[in-house]
This record gives structure tokens, sequence and C-alpha cells, in this order.
């Protein structure tokens, strides 16, 4: 074999290699420069110091996901509270219109754990934050009544859990209205599982909803898996308040949450997109 003929294949087997590592560096180009990229980046930056609850930098997360909803055309209400060791706390709430008065709130709390300081707290819950903005920069015209809501101090604070959520579900005047929650909590870890989760009250709508959804959805991922109030977050005041709850997330065993492996490269932005797209089509049928 010639010492061309060498060099030729040298070429083709070096085009090949670089060919597949661009394919895989374009495909975070992609999502780095999607939105659901840039808002994952910039919540897991290390400016933001984990997003722990009740510091500066998860002031300055609340901040940020303020501004952003303004440039996808909002106007957010900011909910401030103090729970106990008087902690200020700050819900973030968007309220859209819809043709029926009946009222569904999506949620996803933003700030970190105890410890999150040492990790970006990017499964934990900016995955679920991603979705829900990404659902805000969707949604468009809703036939019931919505609001998004994100959630502070869903993370133990003072032994206290689920803050926000139960700050908001004591003081909503709609509380009658209130249809069902659905919850965003560590729905973007890079696997193949989502898992679909509701309470009682609504499990055959909920199957019902899934089933037609999943008829012209195929994504790449497992068969959304139907399990019930699978672990404790911000849809547990909900469902003590007599209020229907389902939600995503694809823990079924927490193995890196509230650990230093909790970073943003865990996270598959087209999981994030996908649950935007498929809660957003849920809603024709819930």
């Amino acid at each position: 074999m010639s010492y061309g003929t060498n060099i030729l294949r040298f070429l083709g087997l070096l085009i090949c290699i670089l060919t597949i590592s661009c394919s895989k560096d374009n495909t975070l180009q992609i999502s780095v420069n999607s939105d659901e990229g840039i808002w994952l980046q910039e919540l897991t930056s290390p400016k933001y110091n984990g997003r722990k609850t009740g510091t500066i930098e998860c002031t300055m997360a609340k901040d940020y996901i303020v501004e952003e909803l303004y440039k996808l055309g909002y106007t957010p209400k900011v909910q401030t509270f103090n729970f106990k060791d008087s902690i200020t706390m700050n819900n973030i709430i968007v309220d859209i219109p819809g043709e029926i008065d009946s009222l569904v709130i999506i949620g996803a709390h933003y700030d970190g754990a105890v410890a999150s300081k040492y990790y970006q707290a990017a499964t934990d819950n900016a995955s679920g934050v991603v979705a829900l903005l990404s659902i805000a920069k969707h949604i468009g015209h809703s036939k019931f009544r919505t609001k998004l809501c994100f959630w502070d101090g869903e993370e133990s604070t003072s032994n206290l859990v689920f803050n926000g959520s139960k700050y908001f579900v004591n003081s909503e005047v709609d509380k009658h209205r209130i249809r069902w929650y659905c919850n965003l909590d560590c729905c973007g870890r890079l696997n193949d599982d989502i898992y679909l989760y509701y309470s009682q009250s609504i499990q055959d709508l909920c199957s019902n909803a899934y089933e037609l959804v999943s008829t012209y959805d195929n994504p790449n991922f497992n068969i959304l898996k139907k399990i019930q109030n699978n672990r404790g977050s911000d849809y547990v005041p909900f469902m003590n308040a007599g209020i229907p709850i389902w939600g995503w997330n694809d823990c079924s065993t927490l193995k890196f949450n509230h650990t230093i492996d909790d970073r943003q490269d865990k996270v598959s932005i087209s999981k994030i997109q996908y649950i935007s797209t498929i809660t957003l089509k849920m809603l024709q049928f819930l």
C-alpha cells in the first residue's frame, strides 16, 4: 500500500472523527443557543451560587426570571412573604386570561437546597424553571385561566418545606376555582425516562390526556410511566387542600440531587423542550 493511500485513509478517518465530534458539538451549541439552553446556563452559573433560599443569590435568580418574563411579554407579580426566622421569600406569578374562568396552575421552584452553594442545583430545579419559562414562551392563548408560578422556599428552610407553594395556597382567593395543579421538579435529567404522576382524583383524566398526546408524539425517550405521588414536592400543599395534582419528573432514584454532581451537564435541553411541549398539549384535554 502506497504512502499516499495511507495518508488518504488517515485523512478520511480524521474527517470521520471530526465529523462525529462536530456533530456532538453542534448539538450542544444548538442547545446552548436556544432560549432554554441560555436560561439553564444562566441559572446554573457561579454568580447564583446554587440559589439557596434566603440568600442574595436566590434574590438575583428571582430578578433574572422576572426580567426574562418581561422579555416574553408578561407583567409578572412578585409575591413576597416571610417565614420562620424572618427569611424573606419571593414567588413569581404570571396570570394568563382564558376563555373559561376555571383556574389551572403550573409551578416550579427556583431555590436551591441547604448546601446548594457547593453545586449548581441544575436538575433540582433549574430544569423545572427552564421548562416553565419554555411554557411561558409558547403558551399563547389558554382555554383556562392559567397561572405560571415560580416558587421560592421549596427546599428545607428552618426545617420547613414547600414554603412558597404553601403560602400561595393559603392566600389564593380563587382557590375554589383551581381545576388542578401541575408540578415541574427535577424534569430534565440526561436519561431516557420521564415520569408522569398524578393524584387519584385526576387519574382517569390524566391517563386519557396522556394517551391522546402520546399518539402523535414520538420523542427519543422511554414511554412515560404513570406513577402516583412519587415523592414530596410543591404539589403537597395543593393535595392537602383537596386540589387534584399531576406533574413530571425523571428521578425514580435521587442519585445526585443535593450533591456537587447536580450540574448542568446532567440536564437534557431536548427533554425539557419535550416536557414543555407535551404539557401544553395536555392542557387541551385536562
